[in-house]
């Protein structure tokens, strides 16, 4: 930063146009402080008498500052616009008087100001300007243009930075990172290294050299900073360019699923209301409270396990009076659970089946294409299992035919376990999908039976779906009919086929 400094004042005591630029509009205030300091030193600018500008920074005759507001009340060769740069040429009660800078002598690159000097009243607002950014600098052409880069800004901010001079344009150039001292203990203040440089400069020392006398192991070339800076791109895009990047950079299901549930959530859970609304007596018709969130969770789950979440609404109004009730959406959700709890979710096919009606047909036209993209990677995904059999995939669906026909079956067995497996962020290198969800999340449990469905009937009836009382019945059933059964003799000998004695 000190030689950026420097620079700017050699060319400055020259007598040309030059501009100090930086991204970063605090670096850009201590810049200009810097600047102010040393032509303080020098001379060109007055030590005395100085007056507070924006935040609070002091500026007194010779300094220049940088209009911030249109005042088409002054004329100063034209209406004074904001980012016009001024000239102090002394201060005076209730204002100062200043010059406004023009373009550069075409032929000596000289700094020019208007010929006479008017009355500027809004300093208050105004910036110092010996260092500015690039959006300031934008339009302006002058001798000398440089620029202080640290690395992290981007090309379109570096192309207009390093083309405002017309004679020459200078890069200066951070090629050590920033970065905290890991090293326990107190260090001195980096302002003290900076005044002893400043003060050799100034007395014709020569500068002091480092303890150690190596550089930093972490410096980089100027040349590869810059690269980074010209690779970095920073346009803003519009809104439909951003969604298409961001489509473009979303190509995994746990991403496409948070965008489909952010999309989808309101719509449904708005349908849910109304279903509600519609279903209630009219003295009962009231805003639901925050409770809703769990009544439709539930009804979520009733819709995946195929029921009608209205005629569901319907069948628990009609249960119960509702007289004395003080929180519809939890009393309803308390008749509803225990008739939906029991059930599993049915298949739920690909998501382009899913795609929600909605009233907005760019919401809807957005749906498709999420869902679109999603059975795409649910395709690869199968692909790619097959073609890398992990270790759960064998285990669970056995080795990859090596027939198209059987091959294709394969993926189609293994598309809803990959799925899961990346959706929901399940890695376990043998366990295909791990423990059933619970009924706190009805879409991961709805997406890990379709998973399950796959994997092939476990051995002997399924009994998941069944409540507590119909398994206690079996188990009652399976002891009285075993109770009077009668007792096969083991290793009985008159029998033909069975098991003979073993010798002692």
């Amino acid at each position: 930063m000190d030689q950026a400094v420097h620079a700017y004042v050699s060319t400055y005591l020259a007598g040309r146009d030059v501009l100090l630029m930086s991204a970063d509009w605090a670096r850009c205030q201590e810049l200009s402080a810097r600047v102010r300091d040393d032509l303080i030193h020098l001379g060109l600018v007055d030590d005395g008498r100085t007056v507070r500008i924006a935040e609070g920074a002091l500026a007194s005759a010779g300094d220049l500052i940088i209009c911030r507001r249109n005042d088409h009340r002054l004329e100063a060769g034209r209406a004074l616009a904001n980012g016009d740069i001024l000239r102090i040429e002394a201060i005076i009660s209730g204002g100062v008087m200043v010059r406004r800078l023009l373009g550069p002598d075409p032929a000596t690159g000289q700094r020019r100001f208007t010929g006479h000097a008017f009355c500027y009243r809004d300093y208050q607002s105004s910036d110092l300007a010996y260092a500015i950014t690039g959006h300031s600098a934008q339009g302006s052409t002058v001798h000398t243009g440089i620029a202080l880069v640290t690395g992290t800004e981007d090309r379109q901010w570096l192309y207009p930075a390093m083309t405002r001079g017309t004679d020459l344009n200078m890069a200066f150039v951070f090629t050590t990172p920033a970065k905290a001292d890991p090293q326990p203990g107190t260090r001195p203040a980096t302002e003290l290294g900076r005044h002893d440089r400043i003060r050799r400069t100034r007395h014709w020392l020569a500068p002091a050299r480092h303890a150690t006398g190596e550089e930093s192991p972490d410096q980089r070339e100027p040349s590869a900073v810059l690269a980074d800076v010209l690779s970095r791109n920073g346009a803003e895009l519009s809104a439909s360019q951003t969604r298409e990047q961001n489509l473009a950079n979303a190509d995994h299901l746990a991403v496409l699923h948070a965008i489909w549930t952010a999309e989808s959530r309101g719509a449904r859970d708005e349908d849910y209301r109304k279903l509600v609304m519609a279903a209630l007596p009219p003295g009962y018709r009231q805003d639901l409270s925050v409770q809703a969130r769990w009544l439709f969770r539930t009804l979520r789950a009733a819709e995946l396990a195929d029921l009608d979440p209205a005629e569901v609404i319907r069948t628990a109004i009609a249960s119960r009076d509702l007289a004395g009730t003080r929180d519809i959406a939890s009393v309803l959700d308390a008749r509803i659970r225990p008739r939906v709890s029991p059930l599993l979710p049915r298949p739920q096919g690909p998501w382009a089946s899913r795609v929600p009606d909605l009233s907005d047909s760019g919401r809807q036209g957005y749906m498709a294409e999420i869902a679109a993209m999603m059975d795409d990677r649910t395709r690869r995904l199968a692909q790619h299992t097959a073609q890398t059999a992990p270790a759960w995939a064998i285990t669970a669906l056995g080795p990859v035919p090596a027939d198209q026909a059987g091959r294709h079956t394969w993926e189609n067995k293994a598309a809803p376990v990959a799925a899961y497996r990346e959706t929901y962020g399940y890695d376990h290198p043998d366990d295909p999908i791990g423990p059933e969800p619970s009924h706190e999340t009805p879409d991961q449990r709805a997406a890990w039976h379709q998973a399950f469905a796959v994997l092939g009937p476990a051995d002997g009836p399924d009994i998941r779906a069944m409540p507590d009382g119909q398994l206690w019945l079996i188990r009652d059933t399976y002891a009285a009919e075993t109770a009077w059964a009668p007792r096969i003799p083991v290793g009985n000998c008159d029998e033909p086929g069975s098991a003979q004695p073993t010798p002692t």
